[in-house]
């Protein structure tokens, strides 16, 4: 043994002992990304499932639908009449396309105008 330099199980101890950091190091790394991809996927799930309409909104649209049973929801969308409805609440009022559109589907503006006004906030 050379003085001064440790002895070669010391080393191979030390060399073990970072290999063995090593691989805890790449394992913890796997579980955070893993438990962040997971967190990512719960988070985006949830999103979607509450990007619902409010309870207002869906009132409103039953109510829609009640008074106009022929309106499909492929025809007419929930998201589109709650569009619309809540562009009565702005002080230019519903759109020219909007109009025909309602006019398209069989609902009169006026009464579609009438009904919405529940969702405006000042209202």
């Amino acid at each position: 043994m050379v003085p001064g330099s440790a002895p070669l199980s010391a080393v191979n101890a030390a060399t073990a002992t970072q290999a063995d950091r090593r691989r805890r190091q790449v394992l913890l790394s796997r579980w955070l990304l893993g438990a962040a991809v997971v967190a990512l996927v719960a988070v985006i799930a949830y999103a979607a499932v509450t990007d619902r309409a409010s309870p207002g909104e869906a009132d409103f649209v039953a109510r829609v639908r009640d008074v106009h049973p022929e309106l499909s929801p492929a025809r007419a969308p929930d998201e589109r009449l709650i569009d619309v409805a809540r562009s009565t609440c702005r002080p230019e009022g519903m759109s020219s396309v909007d109009r025909r559109w309602l006019n398209q589907i069989g609902v009169e503006v006026e009464w579609f105008t009438d009904a919405s006004q529940v969702l405006c906030p000042s209202r």
